[in-house]
């Protein structure tokens, strides 16, 4: 009897163990209450050493665009996600090291992103704002206010405008929202002013979502796509509205799957960002983001990319109703469509037409990548997986990436790389063809902590030059054996990471985080608009340990220029080579745009060496600068 005792005891043990590490696995609820009870003090950010010249370099000719090659101040990013392919890369350096966020405009919101001008020039689009706000220009900066614009409609903007050359020397700021759309000069004067023609469904569970613009240079058209994909288009000189009816994409709208939130939740998350904020906004202003971040009833939960060579539109969307074998109105399937937008020859009246489509499993929230050639276009869909398909639709290759992909991939220009965020890790994956391999998972060990606090990725990559840029933080991981693991964040900040090996080069905190977009100005700084919807759940769950929280745009400003020098002068004397070997004359002309784009940034990092690096033109003058530059003043300055 004894012995049935003892047996019964262990078997008991065991089971409740099994049951524990399964809710720990499986819930938020055990996870969050183990960290409570054994939690310490939140340890400070380890010092890092000030970082070498990075060590990747470009090898074979890489795929190109012309179009961007020759487009004036290449590198600049103009847009969501850098360009319009959403490539997410920048062909410029990004600082090598940063100081502690500034934040600007601390009451906004930003779910989405911002965008730069030539000189650096924030350009937003806050989500919410004390004015409604439908599109406002910052100096970087000083935080200063150059000017601002309000909403005529219910809704502002929300989208991202985008910056384009004006042919004169300067830059025009398009925007449009789901009612109107705008162009403005960059003094702020507004050039045209158009309604769209879309009436705002004030039905339950409308989101009321204009993707923002985007640019379609073989017709010269600004065009603006909704979540229920309604296409509209202006003339870019004169704000003309070009579709009296709208276009449509096709898809039924995705089925609301886990997106509800409890309603004492919704309200308690909503009070927690008007606090950060500093003024109450309301409750749909969460809601409606939900929906769109989770890709939940709705046809289009994503931005979409323009081939620069065609024109051809590329959308991650819904399938059609009955492609999943069923019409009932909604959409399990996600798709992705190669759309041509043509003038018709008699009317002059835009057409759109569907060149190619793909369906797969599960909705998508990926934007698009394109690579610069336009011969390969990158999504993932609502699984685990990163798909490649050619121009004409046709998939190539789906590579398992361990979690959910929970961002658009960023696709750089050479080595055939490809970057993705999931719920858990930051990979690089590299295109080989017919197949894809994980050639790293990010490093991210900015403390010294250990369990139950983790470290991971919180944002989309950003590529640079010499190095990739994340967001990324310390907090506690709930659920990680779920579909869709989640993450608590305590402390935030931006970090640098290697780009051959992952490992965190630089690393510096700010208040809150964010669920946009990771981006880097003309002057290498570092720039995050913030959300911080995650940190106020973790406040929520730990109390008084979120740290300070804020809204606003989160700018690290490069706090050593001469390192920002040192690095473009070595990367623009590695293009010069590479261009000069390279079998390929656009590849090679992109390389030596490339390095004249680099060589002027450094030239702006420190001007009084101006004259010094404006003078240094052949790739032996680079190299010689570049090995100057190591070993003297400027890089302990």
């Amino acid at each position: 009897m004894k012995n049935r005792g003892k047996i019964g005891l262990g078997l008991g043990v065991m089971l409740a163990t099994a049951l524990s590490i399964h809710a720990y696995r499986t819930t938020h609820i055990v996870p969050v209450l183990i960290a409570n009870m054994i939690m310490g003090e939140i340890p400070e950010p380890r010092q890092l050493p000030l970082p070498e010249v990075s060590t990747w370099t470009p090898h074979g000719n890489r795929h190109t665009s012309p179009a961007e090659t020759r487009m004036e101040d290449a590198g600049t990013w103009r847009q969501r996600h850098g360009d319009g392919r959403n490539s997410d890369e920048t062909i410029l350096a990004g600082a090598p090291t940063f100081g502690p966020a500034k934040i600007i405009a601390p009451d906004e919101l930003y779910f989405t992103a911002i965008s730069f001008g030539r000189d650096s020039t924030i350009y937003a689009s806050p989500n919410a704002s004390k004015d409604r706000t439908f599109l406002v220009a910052y100096d970087i900066a000083t935080g200063a206010e150059r000017w601002r614009i309000g909403a005529s409609g219910p809704l502002p903007a929300g989208g991202v405008p985008i910056i384009l050359p004006d042919g004169r020397g300067g830059e025009t700021i398009y925007q449009t929202s789901y009612e109107e759309a705008m162009a403005v000069a960059a003094d702020g004067q507004i050039l045209w002013r158009s309604a769209t023609g879309l009436e705002l469904d004030e039905s339950e569970g409308s989101v009321g979502l204009m993707w923002g613009p985007s640019y379609n240079e073989q017709l010269d058209i600004i065009m603006g796509v909704s979540g229920k994909g309604e296409l509209v288009a202006f003339d870019r000189k004169t704000g003309k509205l070009l579709t009296e009816t709208p276009l449509h994409v096709p898809g039924a709208p995705s089925p609301v799957r886990d997106v509800d939130m409890p309603p004492q939740l919704t309200h308690q998350l909503t009070d927690g960002l008007s606090r950060a904020l500093g003024y109450q906004i309301g409750d749909d202003v969460v809601e409606r983001v939900l929906r769109v971040v989770q890709g939940d009833g709705i046809n289009i939960a994503n931005y979409h990319s323009i081939d620069p060579e065609t024109g051809r539109l590329w959308l991650s969307a819904t399938a059609p109703d009955d492609a999943d074998g069923e019409t009932d109105g909604l959409s399990e399937y996600g798709a992705l469509y190669g759309i041509d937008i043509e003038r018709d020859g008699a009317s002059g009246a835009l057409i759109l037409a569907i060149g190619c489509s793909a369906y797969f499993n599960g909705g998508s929230a990926s934007t698009p990548g394109l690579r610069a050639d336009g011969q390969r276009i990158y999504i993932a869909d609502g699984e685990r997986h990163l798909i490649a398909y050619d121009a004409d639709c046709k998939k190539l290759w789906s590579a398992e990436a361990g979690a959910q992909i929970v961002a658009s991939p960023s696709v750089a220009l050479d080595n055939n790389e490809v970057y993705v965020i999931t719920a858990v890790s930051l990979l690089k994956f590299v295109d080989e063809g017919n197949s894809a391999r994980i050639a790293w998972e990010a490093d991210f060990d900015m403390y010294d902590a250990s369990f139950p606090l983790a470290q991971k990725n919180l944002l989309t990559a950003a590529i640079t030059v010499n190095g990739i840029y994340a967001q990324a933080g310390l907090g506690v991981a709930t659920r990680p054996a779920a579909e869709r693991p989640g993450f608590l964040p305590l402390r935030r900040g931006g970090a640098r990471l290697d780009r051959e090996t992952g490992k965190v080069l630089w690393y510096a905190e700010n208040t809150g985080d964010s669920v946009a977009v990771t981006e880097v100005a003309p002057n290498g700084a570092l720039v995050i608009p913030q959300s911080p919807v995650r940190s106020v759940l973790a406040g929520l769950a730990f109390h008084e340990k979120e740290g300070e929280l804020t809204g606003g745009i989160a700018v690290f400003m490069p706090d050593r220029p001469a390192l920002l020098a040192r690095d473009a002068v070595c990367a623009a004397a590695l293009m010069e080579r590479t261009g000069e070997e390279a079998e390929d004359r656009d590849a090679a002309e992109s390389f030596e745009a490339q390095a004249r784009a680099l060589m002027r940034q450094a030239a702006n990092a420190i001007p009084a060496h101006a004259e010094t690096l404006n003078a240094a033109a052949s790739p032996a003058a680079l190299d010689a600068l570049c090995d100057a530059m190591k070993e003297s003043w400027l890089t302990a300055e």
